[in-house]
């Protein structure tokens, strides 16, 4: 899941929506270095990512990708699923997805200071083109596989990756609402039992 799925499945506190748009940031136990909700955001999304990347669904969306894009299936099935939440964010989630994406920037406008660099200029630009509610449209998707081809240093097919979801996009979509269904259940379980206290278990790096 990406940073839309990983915001909406922190919850409704402000300081968790933080911790779960941090995760992919914070390395080994530096989630020990930030308040307790943030601390548990971190904590959940790296539950979520270990749900995920376990689930049946997230297996046979892989195996609907090309062998020359399944290296790159993390990635690429993260900004797929994105994309459908967005495009079904109010169906989905009974939520309008432009007031949720506008809350959720100002919330990092609010707390900027705890974003790591790298993590800020890449939220400037998430806003700038406001990808959280973008993300519903083909043409952004496109723009965002292709600048994070460019990012990576390997050569990889990343920019010709809208193909695969062309090739598979029925198929695709219902893995991922099979998936979301599971995940908004473990989400809220895992929210419940981090929330009973201060978070003090080891997580998956």
């Amino acid at each position: 899941m990406n940073y839309l799925a990983h915001v909406l499945l922190s919850g409704p506190d402000p300081q968790w929506q933080l911790g779960g748009y941090l995760g992919d940031h914070v390395r080994g136990r530096r989630w020990e270095d930030f308040p307790a909700g943030m601390a548990s955001g971190i904590l959940l999304h790296r539950q979520i990512d270990v749900f995920t990347n376990a689930h049946p669904a997230f297996a046979s969306a892989r195996e609907r990708l090309d062998p020359a894009f399944r290296r790159y299936a993390g990635i690429l099935l993260d900004l797929f699923f994105d994309h459908f939440l967005a495009a079904s964010f109010d169906r989905l989630t009974g939520r309008n997805l432009s007031v949720f994406a506008g809350v959720t920037y100002s919330n990092l406008r609010a707390h900027w200071h705890v974003l790591p660099p790298s993590l800020q200029r890449f939220a400037r630009y998430q806003e700038r083109h406001n990808l959280l509610t973008n993300y519903a449209d083909e043409a952004c998707l496109s723009m965002v596989l292709g600048a994070v081809s460019g990012r990576l240093k390997r050569a990889n097919p990343l920019a010709e990756g809208m193909g695969q979801l062309h090739k598979s996009r029925s198929d695709l979509e219902a893995l991922f609402l099979e998936l979301f269904d599971d995940l908004q259940g473990f989400a809220a379980e895992q929210r419940e039992a981090l929330g009973a206290a201060e978070p003090t278990q080891t997580a998956s790096p």
